[in-house]
């Protein structure tokens, strides 16, 4: 429950987020085998995690975005 009332304060309320705390519990209750999977398979859903936390905090809000130098960099030794 404070995984999904984290994430609707934080990126929202989607249906996936949903999905996947009922698929946790569903397999970790459901039997020893599935208990074990669940646990090997639980650094996968922490990924997600946080990769699904990530857009809670965008860098171009705390950092400036510099392309402009990159593709200047690139153009400079293209010509080499």
């Amino acid at each position: 429950m404070v995984y999904l009332l984290l994430s609707a304060l934080l990126v929202g309320f989607k249906t996936e987020q949903l999905f996947l705390a009922g698929f946790f519990n569903l397999l970790y209750y459901a039997s020893i085998p599935t208990r074990k999977f669940i646990t090997g398979f639980s650094i996968f859903i922490v990924f997600w995690i946080v990769f699904d936390y990530m857009k809670a905090f965008p860098n171009y809000r705390y950092n400036a975005v510099h392309i402009g130098s990159l593709y200047d960099l690139r153009k400079d030794y293209s010509v080499l």
